[in-house]
């Protein structure tokens, strides 16, 4: 089972009285289904693990969750690729950006279609962690986006691929050219930490075993390694203090942070529809590898 990385929680942006813009904050799950929905609008008999209480609860079968979004009942997004977290940022009866919308492509969207929100509530998170209406998950999202209860027509597109494809140059831009290189000397240290791990799990034994050709060699071939982790751990804490006392030490994290907040994942627009309409599209998302 995949670690809980993450719940989708609303914050309100600018609430108002005719529209409405809020994000949820990156959500996960280990059946790589991720659902916007209102817990009053999932069928009575859909099935949930009926234990509230663990982080880890059963999942739904994918058909069951693929039948939410063809019946429009929840916003179903698949991610069948990384560790499946998503951020997705909600516009009721606005426009999304024009910045956002010009990342967008025609096949990585859906148009013309529908999210029932009887309750007037809306939660993000895996589909592991879906709430039924009065019962409500130890684990799952606590907080809810509040907007009118009713039928919204539904319009939603994702930017994975963009994001993919620009993080590196929007990171570059936020940082400069010395936390950049902090960042590097960084992930390169970690990298060195998992090598020593592995050399000292491969060569140890080894070690071992030659006691039996030659204790005295065996003895001296051990101390060398521990000798050499003491160096490399003292220059892992070295570099470590120095970088966290350097004031760029921070950059390259706040950049992608500011990219990611800047650039959600999947983007969803809600309008108010009134009167009847035709059949909508169903309410299913595919990010594709």
């Amino acid at each position: 089972m995949m670690r809980r990385v993450g719940a989708g929680t609303g914050r309100f942006i600018s609430p108002g009285i005719d529209t409405l813009q809020f994000d949820f904050a990156p959500s996960s799950s280990s059946t790589r289904y991720l659902v916007l929905y209102d817990s009053e609008a999932l069928p009575a008999n859909f099935s949930c693990d009926p234990d509230t209480a663990t982080s880890e609860p059963a999942p739904p079968p994918d058909r069951a969750v693929e039948e939410l979004g063809a019946a429009c009942s929840a916003l179903v997004v698949h991610v069948p690729r990384g560790d499946c977290a998503v951020q997705m940022q909600v516009f009721v009866d606005e426009d999304p950006p024009e910045r956002l919308c010009r990342k967008r492509k025609a096949n990585h969207a859906i148009e013309n279609s529908l999210l029932r929100v009887p309750g007037g509530r809306l939660m993000a998170d895996g589909a592991e962690f879906l709430q039924m209406p009065g019962r409500e998950r130890e684990w799952a999202t606590r907080q809810r986006a509040r907007l009118p209860a009713g039928e919204y027509r539904l319009d939603a597109f994702h930017l994975a691929e963009w994001k993919d494809s620009n993080r590196r140059a929007g990171i570059a831009s936020e940082a400069s050219p010395v936390a950049r290189a902090l960042d590097w000397i960084i992930s390169r240290v970690a990298l060195a930490r998992i090598v020593l791990v592995i050399a000292n799990l491969a060569i140890i034994p080894v070690l071992l075993l030659s006691i039996t050709s030659g204790w005295r060699s065996a003895l001296t071939g051990l101390g060398a390694l521990l000798v050499a982790d003491l160096v490399l751990v003292c220059v892992f804490w070295l570099v470590a203090h120095l970088l966290k006392r350097h004031p760029a030490s921070r950059q390259v994290q706040r950049a992608r942070e500011k990219f990611d907040l800047e650039n959600p994942d999947v983007v969803v627009v809600l309008r108010r529809e009134a009167g009847p309409r035709p059949s909508p599209a169903a309410a299913f998302l595919r990010i594709a590898p």
